[in-house]
């Protein structure tokens, strides 16, 4: 029997590179996808759960149904008890994959706030239309930056281009 060496050589080093191009395209396929891949709203993670608070104003944030959403509230304590000031969602729009939101107001200039929101470099920044009773907009930039798990500064801005309010939310309640 005879033995060729330079073709068992070719054979042997083709093998070696077709089961290493398979191997990485395996890797590649089934490799664990990153929280954000996963959760297009996974930005929000470290905000869910426990009470906010900032001055008199209390905020609580809870997942939806599937994490697909997220449930914001802001509420007043007047004599012990809770006054709802604003409500909402943000949610991940189907027909464009972008995370957008509604919220309802009472007793503040506004009834309706509009977003479209994104988390970039872990900053939400929202552009937000607020529309008033008489159907009159104006527009906001609102942005929240986690600075510990215990803190976020949040700061809003006519059309970003004015002087920002701005304020520290510190969770004084841990999530459950």
């Amino acid at each position: 029997m005879h033995l060729n060496f330079a073709t068992t050589r070719r054979r042997f080093t083709l093998s070696r590179y077709r089961f290493a191009t398979t191997l990485l395209l395996l890797v590649v396929t089934f490799s664990p996808t990153s929280k954000a891949d996963e959760l297009p709203l996974a930005g929000f993670a470290d905000y869910i759960g426990g009470v906010w608070k900032q001055g008199d104003t209390h905020q609580t944030f809870t997942w939806g149904p599937g994490r697909s959403s997220v449930f914001a509230e802001a509420y007043v304590l007047q004599d012990g008890s809770k006054i709802v000031v604003s409500k909402g969602l943000w949610y991940i729009d189907p027909s464009t994959g972008r995370i957008q939101g509604v919220f309802v107001a009472e007793g503040m200039p506004f009834e309706v706030l509009h977003y479209e929101s994104e988390f970039k470099a872990g900053i939400l920044t929202s552009q937000m239309n607020s529309i008033d009773a008489n159907g009159n907009t104006l527009g906001y930039e609102e942005q929240m930056r986690l600075i510990s798990p215990q803190r976020y500064q949040w700061q809003l801005s006519l059309d970003g281009s004015s002087t920002p309010m701005t304020g520290t939310f510190e969770r004084i309640q841990t999530p459950d």
